[in-house]
């Protein structure tokens, strides 16, 4: 697997990665990541076309979307326990 691209974003770290004639589409966030896999084809069939036509506005916010749940889940799932006091500066 070779990273064919990386798309600057103000909110995301996007890459690219080429493999065995799939795109895979990484957009990570603080703390999760979504991937998305696309076969080579017609229409899928270069770097830039990702870039220009996959993401576009809609997608980004069907994106924006799925983080929203995904920190919402993982909330729920981190365990609730006291709250950590802030350690005094040593130096």
């Amino acid at each position: 697997m070779r990273i064919v691209a990386e798309i600057p974003h103000e909110k995301y770290k996007i890459t690219l990665f080429y493999h065995n004639s799939k795109y895979t589409l990484q957009i990570e966030s603080e703390l999760c990541t979504q991937s998305y896999q696309f076969r080579e084809s017609e229409r899928v069939h270069s770097p830039e076309i990702i870039a220009s036509q996959l993401l576009q506005h809609s997608m980004l916010k069907d994106i924006d979307q799925q983080f929203d749940s995904m920190y919402n889940l993982l909330r729920k799932l981190t365990p609730k326990g006291p709250e950590i006091e802030e350690l005094p500066t040593l130096i």
